[in-house]
């Protein structure tokens, strides 16, 4: 489905450029610009040769990238927090289908379209997003197209209509070869780039946390979350949120320390009750700041936190 970024740009092209496809075959070649059959409904009307040439290895390469561009701005854009690996395999997706269009028969068009534009693309985005409710699922579609949209005409503007896009075409994308090995360097530039900022940021609000429950004092890993806005209605405090697994097991929820249930939302929940419980004091050590809280809410979850259990406690940053 992501290909309407390149569709778009070689669909235009069409009226700039004459093109001439001699062959109905599938083979691999290096002529970057032989993949533009995007433009077969337009060379037809044009009255051109109907005859076409696909270079798999370009074509699968080519749209891969493309989706992996769009995917990332949805992602930023969203909020999803996707890993890499959840946008390489919805892109891969992407690109695998494109292929497998140029395979189906002409007459059943139609049907092909819908898939497309309608049941890839939710896949794409449901792949990418995680689990997610319906109504933000049809939420990223529309996203997906308008990125892919403003993608496509900002590209048609910088190729067509800058000196810079002008060499870009006539240099860089007569060159398959150079086109891919660039493409693939950015993707690792910006993969790369992005790992070293994630991981700074990480360091960055990691933290020690003490807490005192019952009397009992003890330590986890805590994680400062500033897109943590969990306040309390009643008390206007804001809640930190615990793994269950991490309390001492003689400290008993609901026993010796009293529960009250507070309403909240997440992506992919739209609404839900959360456990909390006071701590009678807890202290956050983060380098050499230490930052005390008397009487913190602290909300209890049944799941992990972190996948790779690197921290057992999200700190609301509005505590600090």
């Amino acid at each position: 489905m992501l290909e309407a970024c390149l569709s778009f740009y070689l669909a235009t092209a069409a009226n700039n450029e004459y093109f001439a496809f001699r062959q109905r075959k599938f083979g691999f070649c290096s002529k970057f610009d032989k993949i533009r059959v995007f433009c077969y409904f337009i060379i037809v009307l044009l009255g051109g040769d109907r005859t076409i040439v696909i270079y798999l290895d370009v074509f699968f390469i080519i749209n891969f990238l493309m989706d992996t561009i769009v995917l990332v701005c949805l992602n930023r854009f969203c909020g999803y927090a996707a890993t890499w690996l959840r946008i390489l395999l919805s892109s891969t997706l992407g690109a695998l289908w494109s292929v497998v269009v140029l395979v189906i028969p002409r007459d059943i068009i139609p049907i092909v379209h819908i898939c497309t534009y309608i049941f890839i693309s939710i896949c794409m985005v449901r792949i990418c997003s995680g689990k997610i409710d319906k109504r933000n699922l049809i939420k990223g579609v529309v996203v997906l197209y308008a990125i892919t949209f403003v993608i496509a005409g900002c590209l048609y503007m910088f190729i067509y209509y800058t000196p810079a896009g002008y060499s870009f075409k006539e240099v860089i994308l007569k060159d398959s070869k150079l086109t891919i090995f660039l493409a693939i360097t950015i993707v690792i530039l910006v993969v790369i780039g992005s790992q070293i900022k994630r991981i700074t940021v990480y360091e960055k609000n990691q933290c020690q946390v003490e807490i005192t429950l019952d009397n009992v004092t003890f330590r986890v890993k805590g994680y400062i979350d500033t897109g943590n806005i969990l306040i309390d209605p009643i008390l206007k405090k804001p809640v930190s949120v615990i793994e269950a697994d991490s309390i001492p097991l003689n400290i008993q929820l609901g026993v010796n320390v009293k529960l009250h249930l507070i309403p909240y939302s997440s992506l992919g929940c739209e609404s839900g009750l959360l456990e909390v419980i006071t701590a009678e004091n807890i202290c956050i050590y983060q380098g050499k700041k230490m930052v005390e809280v008397p009487m913190a809410l602290l909300g209890i979850s049944r799941h992990r936190l972190s996948s790779d259990g690197e921290f057992n406690m999200l700190v609301n940053s509005n505590i600090l």
